[in-house]
């Protein structure tokens, strides 16, 4: 029998089973994870068709819009953590610790570019690390982006 009873603290206990509870917060999805899941939506759409339409390799400039995009994406992603995980130190979101994760996913993501072997005409050591570096600055933005959402809410 499923049964919705409010409790304390604005969450909703869905009883499934008198012995198994699940806890869903109602104050789950704030604006910054709202904006995370449309930038990381209209990132991946372009990125498909980028991939089926030949983008990437008819126009070169477009890794580097999408490589900034991706690190906002991420920023954004790591940000919206603390909405559904609250009781995480507040000193794991600061621009730090968040440049840090952006720049670990950034190194990953070339490194599966280049085992996965793909390659667009001008890949070399400086694309790569452009590639990270502007990364590294969609990172900075979406932290920005994020971090002020937080203080206006």
């Amino acid at each position: 029998m499923v049964r919705k009873a409010p409790s304390p603290g604005g969450a909703f206990v869905i009883e499934l089973h008198p012995f198994a509870q699940v806890r869903y917060n109602i104050e789950v999805i704030k604006t910054t994870t709202i904006i995370f899941v449309i930038t990381a939506s209209v990132f991946a759409v372009t990125h498909y068709l980028s991939v089926e339409l030949y983008l990437y390799w008819r126009y070169l400039w477009l890794d580097i819009p999408m490589h900034l995009i991706g690190g906002s994406v991420v920023a954004l992603g790591y940000l919206s953590i603390r909405d559904f995980v609250p009781k995480l130190p507040a000193h794991w979101f600061i621009f730090v610790p968040t440049m840090i994760f952006v720049l670990t996913v950034a190194i990953l993501w070339e490194v599966f570019e280049a085992v996965a072997g793909i390659v667009v005409q001008n890949s070399s050591m400086i694309s790569t690390v452009a590639d990270v570096i502007f990364g590294l600055l969609g990172g900075a933005i979406g932290y920005l982006v994020g971090s002020r959402i937080k203080e206006i809410i």
